[in-house]
């Protein structure tokens, strides 16, 4: 028998704050639809696509770009606090890497 896909994706407002993310992890664990797979796809939280457009297009402000570069950091990192996640040296990389 072919298994059916489902296909859940989330991101923006849905996984905004620590809060959100706690909900969307319930809804994913309570799908039980056998003979279905489930695929979760997740986005940037609330917010992140924006501001990387912003940062973007303020390439040329290094001052700026510190600022907010900084606030983006910090965004991720509370909400990972939040999670109880330790995932601070995936934060570092990955915000080194896009930096």
């Amino acid at each position: 028998m072919l298994k059916k896909y489902k296909i859940l994706k989330f991101g923006g407002s849905s996984i905004a704050s620590a809060d959100c993310i706690k909900k969307v992890g319930e809804i994913i664990q309570s799908l039980d639809d056998e003979p279905v797979r489930n695929i979760v796809v997740v986005s940037a939280l609330g917010g992140v696509t924006n501001k990387l457009s912003t940062l973007a297009d303020h390439h040329s402000d290094p001052i700026f770009i510190k600022k907010q570069f900084a606030k983006l950091y910090d965004h991720h990192k509370q909400i990972c606090d939040n999670l109880n996640l330790d995932l601070i040296q995936f934060l570092q990389q990955s915000f080194a890497s896009l930096a």
